[in-house]
Formats: C-alpha cells, sequence, structure tokens
C-alpha cells in the first residue's frame, strides 16, 4: 500500500496519514495535532515524536522510522499542513 499511486492527490495523503499512522501507533487526531515543536532528539540521538494523547492526555514518546521521516519531509511545505498564523 505505501508505493501505491493514487490517481487523486487526496488519496494520496490519506494512505500517507494511515502509513504513518501504522509506523507510529498514533491516532488521527493526534496527528493532525502535532508539530515540528513535537519533534525531539532522543538520548539515543535519534528524532522522536513527543506529545500527548488528546483524548487521554497520556504522554507519547515514538521512534521515528526511516518511512516516517520520508512523510514528515515530504509534508513539511504543503499547504494543507502549513499553521496557520490567524
Amino acid at each position: 500500500m505505501e508505493t501505491y499511486e493514487f490517481p487523486v492527490e487526496r488519496l494520496d495523503r490519506v494512505r500517507d496519514l494511515f502509513v504513518f499512522s501504522c509506523y507510529t501507533g498514533i491516532s488521527y487526531v493526534d496527528i493532525k495535532n502535532l508539530t515540528v515543536n513535537n519533534i525531539s532528539i532522543g538520548i539515543d540521538g535519534d528524532k522522536w515524536i513527543i506529545s500527548k494523547r488528546q483524548k487521554t492526555n497520556t504522554p507519547i514518546k515514538v521512534p521515528l522510522l526511516d518511512p516516517v521521516l520520508e512523510l514528515i519531509k515530504k509534508y513539511e511545505d504543503h499547504p494543507m499542513t502549513l499553521v496557520s498564523e490567524t
């Protein structure tokens, strides 16, 4: 599924969100709330997502594997992921 090319860009984004969730175990609502401030360097020297679950306020710490880092890079300047200043 990771490599399937959808004919519609919207479906491509849905696939990427699903893949991101599979690799991280983070739910859609929690992915939607992530910002660059949630990415930190762990004691192992690798990048981690550090956040809290929206529903339970439980802390989460997830190491970022290469496929997830590629997805983050893919969408870092995408208009749908930019934070609004208003």
